[in-house]
């Protein structure tokens, strides 16, 4: 019997009591969820993420053309019809609540919204880039997507704070302007000559330029809407390209006027 005992109190000291060992093995197991449960929470937290990345890139993408950095053509119409309303409300109607409405509307923080500067004039530069399949076709779409991103920095650096500049489509360009068709002339002007000085290079070597055509008309008519003033630009842009190309057509009060600068 003192041997049991003696047995017994050995493996005590040894191994502890069964107690002991539960309560190790419920520690084990418990340590063991925990760390199954973070895993799964990191797991859940990076999904999250990546559709929060996911999520924020489709926006930017619902905003900006991926190849230009413009405007994409659904955000561009969005906000030119804005424009639009605050200028057209400027010019033809003479409500001075829905005047300081507009300003509320903007923000008049010129930082902080685009819009905030828009002024009492609007002009609609509407312009595309000429034989621009010939581009495709002779050097590459890779080379036609080179010139695209490079026409919109040309863009884009020229654009003033109160102006719009989208692609419209393909090679396609829209602007509005809050300004009148002059200072839309003075505006396209600058970007057929940084256009001209632009030398663009194909995967073989080859050396090559593009040229701009467009049309510009001013927003003067109650008549008028944001959508008749695209269709008479892009009416305007076709009779620069019917004409030779490499040229642009703008709206006076005596009629369409060509130019070549």
């Amino acid at each position: 019997m003192s041997e049991l005992s003696f047995g017994t109190s050995y493996l005590q000291e040894a191994f502890g009591s069964a107690w002991t060992w539960i309560f190790l093995i419920l520690i084990l197991g418990l340590l063991i969820w925990l760390a199954f449960i973070v895993r799964r929470l990191l797991k859940i937290k990076d999904h999250q993420g990546n559709k929060i990345k996911k999520l924020e890139s489709d926006l930017e993408s619902w905003h900006r053309d991926g190849l230009t950095g413009l405007l994409s053509r659904r955000m561009f119409m969005e906000q030119a019809k804005h424009m639009f309303g605050i200028v057209y409300r400027h010019l033809f109607e003479k409500d001075g609540e829905r005047r300081k409405t507009d300003t509320q509307v903007t923000g008049g923080d010129g930082e902080s919204n685009p819009l905030a500067l828009v002024g009492r004039e609007m002009s609609i530069a509407f312009f595309d880039i000429d034989h621009f399949k010939r581009v495709n076709d002779t050097y590459g779409h890779l080379i036609g997507d080179v010139v695209l991103t490079k026409i919109g920095e040309i863009i884009n650096s020229h654009v003033r704070h109160g102006d719009l500049a989208g692609r419209y489509g393909g090679e396609e360009f829209l602007v509005a302007l809050s300004s009148d068709v002059f200072g839309a002339q003075a505006f396209i002007r600058r970007i057929r000559k940084d256009v001209s000085k632009t030398t663009f290079k194909a995967n073989d070597g080859t050396e090559f330029q593009i040229t701009l055509s467009g049309g510009l008309i001013q927003l003067t008519s109650a008549k008028q809407t944001l959508k008749s003033l695209i269709d008479n630009a892009d009416k305007l842009l076709y009779q620069a390209k019917e004409n030779g190309r490499n040229r642009y057509v703008m709206l006076e009060c005596d009629g369409p006027t060509e130019h070549t600068d």
